[in-house]
């Protein structure tokens, strides 16, 4: 069946885009500002997004720092430096939680 064009409050056909019962009960961290799970967890990031957005929510995270903290989630997940990954690197990083120098940076 195809999708109509528009949304229609009568139409009740699932048509296999719809949010299930645990979604709308627990919604994900950043559903409430319009960012899907997806933007967050799964799309590999630039370091130069990275450094923008950053910088866009009032960190002050130098280049130097940023470079560093993201060769090290590259290097853990095989290339792929996503949003969440980078910030929970960044993270610890910032506050000291790693202090072995094999582990990060």
């Amino acid at each position: 069946i195809p999708k109509y064009q528009g949304f229609a409050m009568a139409d009740h056909q699932n048509y296999g885009d719809d949010v299930d019962a645990k979604y709308l009960l627990r919604p994900n961290t950043y559903s409430s500002v319009g960012v899907d799970d997806d933007e967050v967890f799964k799309v590999h990031r630039s370091p130069e997004y990275l450094l923008k957005l950053f910088h866009a929510i009032g960190d002050t995270i130098s280049e130097e720092d940023l470079a560093r903290v993201y060769s090290k989630v590259e290097e853990e997940n095989d290339g792929k430096v996503t949003i969440e990954a980078f910030r929970i690197a960044y993270y610890d990083y910032k506050h000291g939680f790693v202090t072995d120098e094999s582990k990060c940076c």
